[in-house]
């Protein structure tokens, strides 16, 4: 990915993984394939590939997803 764009699509991923629900992310995918998919068809092609894996963390409470996706643990379990 270029640099230049990293910013901009990984703003744009972060409704996918922090949707309230499976279906909302599955929307939200779209949307970023709509807007990205044909510049970074790889990434989002691994993202489809990998969907099921990805998303296992739905099953889970959304405070706990956000500790789950938060990198910093102490800041996710703060906010």
């Amino acid at each position: 990915m270029a640099s230049k764009d990293q910013k901009e699509f990984m703003n744009d991923l972060k409704p996918v993984y922090r949707a309230d629900t499976l279906d909302l992310a599955g929307l939200r995918m779209d949307e970023l394939q709509d807007k990205w998919g044909e510049k970074y068809s790889v990434v989002i092609d691994s993202w489809r590939r990998n969907w099921e894996r990805l998303t296992n963390y739905f099953r889970y409470d959304k405070s706990i997803r956000k500790l789950i996706y938060t990198t910093n643990t102490i800041e996710g379990f703060h906010c």
